[in-house]
């Protein structure tokens, strides 16, 4: 795999961009606190099994559902701060020209 590309987070200068931002950053903390809850809900859920046999029902398709959303919650901000997972399987191996055109192809599609 090739090098990760680490850049530091610039707040934008426009208005529009500056509100964006702020509501990326509050639905990661948003997605932040319903992992924690998840964890705590999970957490209890073994507890009860364990010490009393009455497991917390749909504990798991709760926890499920709680780290889709989560899940939601962080991409915006993924996606401003151009933190997307690049995968470089066919580009690793291919040449410079090709490469290249498949860099402008998924420019071209953003």
């Amino acid at each position: 795999m090739s090098e990760p590309d680490v850049r530091t987070a610039t707040v934008p200068a426009d208005p529009m961009g500056r509100v964006l931002d702020r509501l990326s950053r509050l639905l990661a903390f948003v997605g932040g606190l319903l992992l924690v809850a998840m964890t705590l809900m999970a957490t209890y859920s073994i507890a009860m099994r364990t010490l009393f046999d009455e497991p917390l029902l749909g504990d798991v398709e709760l926890v499920q559902m709680g780290c889709g959303i989560a899940i939601v919650f962080f991409l915006p901000l993924c996606q401003l701060r151009r933190g997307n997972v690049i995968v470089d399987v066919f580009t690793l191996r291919a040449s410079p020209r090709l490469a290249c055109a498949a860099r402008w192809m998924a420019w071209a599609a953003c």
